[in-house]
């Protein structure tokens, strides 16, 4: 897939691919027929036939990019590992020098931006002398006029304003808003008046083809192709043509004694093309046109008129033209088909057992995206779909663009390779999602994974079964970790069992909160956790003496276990609670340690500003089905999650449901030297299979700076998706 400056500098390669065949078309119809009026017409769509795949291009960047669904999960490394002899296996190393496709793309682009600037340049310089030439131009005398008038009442069209100068060789005829004919003096001395007639006829024909208004779309097709180095062939092509069709409408019907008298008028301009003045590489129409380069075709066409093309000959031009037209067509589509997408990022919920991340969220970015690791390109055969994250952080620019950089701590200390690309130092052997590996392979100290192929890891995981439903560990804690902050989210999340025995010995309210919810959701299913509990601590009367017993409790036996590799936070907690209260021998318990438990409760919850949400469906209260999903989310201003709120499937229909309880921690709040922060929540609504049902309207909040809150009451309506 390709970002916007590789299409470009791709639509740049297939215009010269394009201006090639277009120079090989207009010889082939050169060699069937010397018609200058059919060469003319050919070189003119081989110049414009360059500029499609480019406009194509840019055309289409201007529309929105395709969507792709990006599945951004993380999962534990397979179990099933294959050890191979070191002298079995062969690591391709990272090349120093590894090419970046994007930085070759920038390069090109700006070579071609140089040329544009240096082929504009060299065209203001040009402009400014014609400008000149035409501003300092004197007025004809009334024999000229009469020449002029007679010659443009011969091709039915009106007579240019006349000028005579002494700053040119031959006459041409310019376009500076009006069309200007601009005769040397020389020609108007009437020393020669069948050469004037001529020549002034010449440049009538050209006005009468509206050749002055042409020139200008070549100089700009010349300057937006500046990097294509035929266009300049095509030009001269086109140019010699032009002379020789404006010849042929000059001298149609004329004797040969005429015919003879206008091959000497261009030999002798041509002689004076060499002059000082000579008028050569003017935005203008001159009577020598292409030079002396054609001058012999040229001569021979006026002293032998050519016959006109045949059907056949022009035919094949129109072919030759759609072919190459068809041609550069299907090429754009070609690269238009490599763009690169706009990344639809679905992180799935909790029912997909491979998945850490118990959040669902979208975020769509522009077709500049850039995918990055620690906030660098990512090494060379580690593709996105393989990484395993701590967390990933996604910003939008309000251009479009934006950027996916996983967060990922390189603390691995043994070396790590991809399909045969060796990682960078530190990259450690847990960064590669496990259902994405196909075989491991172990060396000594060193780990190689080759990978499935992309196909397949993304069909395995859109076929992956939902998780049973019975999660209430999970539900107990779910309430505690929608109160916390994106950091603590990630802090608490999967965490192993050393980490869970570390945080329940710290004294952080954080930590406490999480090694008692912990608990707590091991307490809602005691009986088949297989511990007996006192009976205070499951009646409804319970007090906080009770649930400060058992944590404290819970908190001891959990210090004095020795965590095995393989456990979770909520197996080592219903361990360590089997061995405080084993079924059969309830023992008395210690002390209560309310004061310590509530205080730390108390210091929890007084960092959080309550957010109670009421919803309606179109008016009526919120209800929700027993097949549907409710998700509420409250992300800031960079789309990060700052909350959540969930309910699970339950398989039957709830009442209506009452205030939604979130909550806002008092670190968000705008200071008063800072600016105002913006919050948004939205919600949604989901049935079987994932299918969207009822999507909220986005409800967005407002904290002034140094504000201070109480209570936020915001409302979502929800309405048929």
């Amino acid at each position: 897939m390709m970002g916007p400056p590789e299409l470009l500098a791709l639509s740049l390669g297939l215009s010269i691919a394009v201006a090639a065949l277009a120079w090989a078309g207009g010889r082939l119809v050169e060699r069937l027929s010397a018609d200058p009026r059919l060469r003319d017409r050919v070189w003119a769509a081989a110049m414009i036939l360059p500029a499609l795949p480019p406009l194509a291009i840019s055309l289409m960047l201007l529309t929105p990019a395709p969507l792709r669904d990006a599945d951004l999960v993380s999962a534990f490394l397979p179990t099933t590992v294959v050890t191979t002899p070191a002298a079995a296996l062969a690591v391709a190393p990272s090349p120093i020098f590894a090419f970046d496709p994007t930085l070759a793309a920038w390069a090109v682009l700006g070579i071609a931006a140089l040329l544009t600037i240096a082929r504009v340049a060299a065209l203001a310089h040009r402009v400014r002398r014609l400008v000149r030439i035409v501003r300092d131009a004197a007025v004809p005398g009334p024999a000229v006029v009469r020449m002029v008038e007679s010659a443009a009442n011969e091709f039915a069209i009106g007579a240019p304003r006349i000028g005579i100068s002494t700053e040119t060789s031959e006459a041409l005829l310019a376009s500076l808003g009006h069309a200007r004919l601009i005769l040397p003096v020389g020609l108007t001395d009437g020393t020669d008046p069948a050469a004037a007639r001529a020549v002034i006829a010449h440049e009538i024909a050209h006005l009468k083809r509206g050749d002055h208004r042409t020139l200008w779309l070549e100089e700009a097709l010349l300057v937006l192709l500046a990097a294509n180095p035929l266009m300049p062939t095509l030009r001269a092509r086109r140019a010699a043509a032009r002379e020789e069709a404006c010849d042929a409408l000059a001298l149609y019907g004329t004797s040969p004694e005429t015919r003879r008298a206008y091959a000497r008028s261009l030999i002798e301009a041509l002689r004076n093309r060499a002059a000082p003045q000579a008028s050569g590489g003017l935005p203008a129409l001159t009577f020598t046109g292409a030079g002396r380069n054609t001058s012999m075709h040229r001569l021979k066409a006026v002293l032998n008129p050519v016959p006109a093309a045949g059907r056949g000959a022009r035919l094949v031009a129109y072919g030759l033209a759609g072919l190459i037209a068809a041609a550069g067509g299907a090429g754009s589509l070609a690269v238009a088909g490599e763009r690169e997408a706009v990344i639809h990022m679905v992180a799935a919920p909790a029912t997909a057992p491979i998945l850490r991340d118990a959040q669902q969220r979208t975020v769509v970015l522009g077709a500049g995206t850039r995918t990055l690791l620690n906030g660098k390109p990512l090494p060379e055969g580690l593709p996105m779909w393989a990484i395993s994250a701590e967390r990933i952080n996604v910003s939008t620019p309000p251009a479009g663009s934006g950027g996916v950089n996983f967060i990922l701590p390189f603390t691995g200390t043994t070396p790590v390779s991809v399909n045969g690309h060796l990682m960078p130092e530190g990259f450690p052997a847990s960064g590669v999602v496990g259902d994405a590996v196909e075989r491991v392979d172990i060396v000594g100290d060193h780990v190689q994974y080759t990978l499935k192929p992309e196909a397949d890891v993304r069909r395995a995981r859109r076929e992956v079964p939902a998780a049973p439903r019975d999660t209430s560990a999970r539900a107990a804690v779910e309430p505690v970790q929608s109160t916390l902050t994106p950091e603590q989210q990630a802090r608490y999340r999967n965490t192993t069992a050393r980490q869970y025995q570390a945080l329940c010995a710290s004294a952080d309210p954080g930590d406490e909160g999480f090694c008692s919810g912990v608990m707590f959701g091991v307490l809602v299913r005691a009986s088949q956790n297989g511990f007996c509990p006192p009976a205070t601590m499951t009646s409804p009367d319970r007090t906080g003496s009770d649930l400060g017993t058992f944590v404290d409790r819970g908190r001891r036996e959990i210090a004095g276990i020795r965590p095995n590799a393989s456990e979770s936070a909520y197996q080592l907690a219903e361990r360590a609670l089997k061995q405080a209260y084993p079924c059969g021998s309830v023992a008395a318990t210690p002390p209560a340690s309310e004061a310590r438990f509530t205080e730390s409760l108390a210091r929890f919850t007084q960092s959080f500003v309550p957010l109670t949400v009421s919803a309606d469906i179109e008016g009526r209260p919120l209800s929700v089905q027993g097949d549907e999903v409710l998700r509420v989310l409250l992300t800031d201003e960079t789309g990060a999650v700052m909350n959540t709120f969930g309910s699970l499937s339950s398989g039957k229909a709830s009442g209506p449901l009452g205030p939604l309880g979130m909550a806002i921690n008092t670190e968000d709040f705008p200071k008063a030297s800072e600016s105002a922060r913006t919050y948004t929540l939205t919600g949604e609504i989901r049935g079987p299979g994932r299918v969207l049902r009822y999507v909220a309207e986005p409800v967005t909040l407002r904290l002034a700076p140094g504000a201070r809150h109480t209570d936020l009451r915001p409302t979502l309506n929800f309405r048929p998706a």
